[in-house]
């Protein structure tokens, strides 16, 4: 059976494919993205015992990324979003990595728990992108507060949220937020941002 059996899409409901698009109209500030399920761990050990450190670094070929950053490896993102909190997000279900990684650590204070299947992940992209979040956050997503490469954690309205910016005007690429909110707000972050885009001009994108 495979990995992925019965995963659903936490918008499943909102029919959104009926009214998705290939890309966003000039026009039109912003664009929104169900993405793909995530395969998500949650990583936990103190950054003092650098044996285990060291074990995580050489297991996902990353070097630790520092508070707020995120790490790259192909299809491997590791995000620094406390001082002994990180999330590894892969490409799909993670449970192979899970494996690898508690192996690899050999027991000791260390904690790697799968948890991809309690949440989902929005994009917002384009050039209101900004000002799309800071109507429903209190982070400051000014360019020189919030860039490319970076994570913060804080709230969508009323639902707790992990913002992490793909891309950004620095490098001359399309604005892109990654959001990762709980499985049992997703619809209601969907809604609150298409709602909150709609004076911006609203793309649903495939």
């Amino acid at each position: 059976m495979p990995e992925d059996y019965l995963r659903l899409s936490a918008l499943a409901s909102l029919g959104l494919a009926a009214r998705s698009v290939a890309d966003r109209a000039p026009e039109q500030g912003i664009a929104l993205r169900e993405l793909p399920l995530p395969g998500l761990l949650s990583l936990r050990f103190s950054p003092t015992d650098k044996a285990v450190a060291q074990a995580a670094s050489n297991t996902l070929n990353l070097k630790l990324p520092e508070m707020g950053g995120v790490s790259l490896n192909g299809s491997v993102a590791l995000y620094r979003l406390g001082p002994d909190e990180w999330w590894i997000k892969t490409n799909g279900p993670a449970m192979a990595l899970e494996e690898k990684l508690r192996a690899a650590f050999g027991g000791g204070h260390t904690a790697v728990i799968e948890i991809g299947e309690g949440w989902t992940q929005i994009e917002a992209s384009g050039p209101q992108a900004r000002a799309l979040l800071a109507k429903g956050c209190p982070l400051d997503f000014h360019p020189r507060a919030f860039r490319a490469g970076e994570v913060r954690q804080s709230l969508l309205s009323k639902a707790d949220a992990v913002y992490r910016l793909v891309s950004d005007e620095q490098s001359e690429a399309e604005l892109v937020f990654e959001i990762t909110v709980r499985r049992s707000f997703a619809d209601y972050a969907w809604r609150w941002l298409a709602d909150a885009a709609a004076e911006y001009g609203l793309a649903v994108l495939d």
